[in-house]
């Protein structure tokens, strides 16, 4: 074990001399090339510490960035919410900077899906989650929440697109005349929505799950895409679609999105309502699902942001490359 290591965990988690600790690495080409290792004491089941260690210089802004974020939230009086996670130590071990947190119990929901038996069970435990992922994304967006015009969100997608298509080559141009259509079409609504603090990757995969029933606890990993004053509702709809990937594997986002009964409508009464609900916008959720507000530009909205997320994690920003997830939403364009 690394002296410096070690005595960076200790440390920071007021370990005892006596007390041994064991170190668990548990992947070595996450989020396009990170090491993390989980620090364990002894005998106890959770691990009390995840280090994170960069490899590639736009991993180590990335992850910079998260830390900034986090001690900033902190301050700002996000600590009361168990499901934030509590920076411990930043530091340089061999020159390489290291972020040390406080760890969180559990497994990741997109694991939980994955090990599930058969679609029904999947979708199943998706559901059961879906309310659970609404409660914590009302209460992160309570923190600072306004609600303010529809074009405000248009202003929001009109830059994604336009990041977007910097960041990417080739892209079709039924695509950009979609993004173009539904971005006025937002532009020129009436809608209210809403707007605060968001997490910007909330995924099954950034969902740590522990625990059953009235004693299940959560916490939310990953912050390095988190905004201010941004469009909440792009939370939710990320949260969905992910859900939708780990259901249904394989399939074209496009042809799923556009399905009645798949994992988006699901989602739509399971999790975005009650999340509407939480933050008292229960009149816009009524709106979604009468059909009177326009749903498919808020999923362009979201899909817009999610490829952008997917985009910054490539090593080469200039091609689409093999990734399923961009080049199926690059290929869909946009749900419809």
């Amino acid at each position: 074990m690394n002296d410096g290591l070690e005595e960076l965990i200790r440390d920071a988690l007021t370990i005892p001399a006596g007390a041994r600790l064991h170190l668990l690495q548990v992947g070595n080409n996450l989020a396009g090339g990170s090491l993390v290792v989980l620090a364990f004491v002894d005998r106890e089941p959770h691990p009390r510490a995840a280090l994170k260690l960069p490899r590639t210089p736009g991993l180590t802004a990335a992850l910079d960035r998260e830390w900034q974020t986090l001690d900033t939230l902190r301050a700002a009086g996000y600590d009361d919410l168990e499901f934030v996670p509590e920076p411990l130590r930043a530091a340089q071990l061999d020159a390489c900077p290291a972020y040390l947190y406080r760890a969180f119990p559990g497994r990741t929901m997109r694991s939980i899906l994955r090990t599930a038996y058969g679609p029904r069970a999947r979708e199943r435990t998706a559901a059961r989650f879906a309310p659970h992922a609404a409660s914590l994304l009302a209460r992160l967006h309570a923190k600072d929440l306004e609600f303010a015009p529809a074009s405000r969100m248009a202003e929001c997608a009109r830059r994604d697109a336009a990041d977007l298509s910097s960041l990417v080559s080739g892209i079709p141009a039924h695509s950009a005349q979609l993004w173009a259509s539904v971005i006025d079409e937002l532009d020129g609504g009436g809608l209210e929505l809403p707007f605060g603090r968001v997490h910007g990757d909330f995924s099954p995969a950034n969902l740590v799950v522990a625990g059953a029933g009235a004693r299940t606890s959560f916490g939310l990993l990953d912050w390095e895409h988190s905004e201010p004053a941004a469009p909440a509702l792009l939370d939710a709809f990320r949260f969905a679609n992910a859900c939708g990937l780990v259901l249904r594997p394989g399939d074209p986002m496009g042809d799923r999105m556009r399905r009645v009964g798949e994992p988006q409508n699901l989602f739509l009464r399971a999790m975005i309502v009650p999340y509407l609900e939480g933050i008292g916008a229960g009149a816009l959720a009524a709106e979604l699902v009468a059909g009177r507000a326009p749903l498919t530009a808020l999923w362009t909205a979201f899909w817009l942001r999610a490829a952008l997320i997917e985009q910054h994690r490539r090593d080469d920003p200039g091609t689409i490359g093999t990734g399923t997830y961009l080049d199926g939403l690059l290929a869909q364009g946009a749900p419809s």
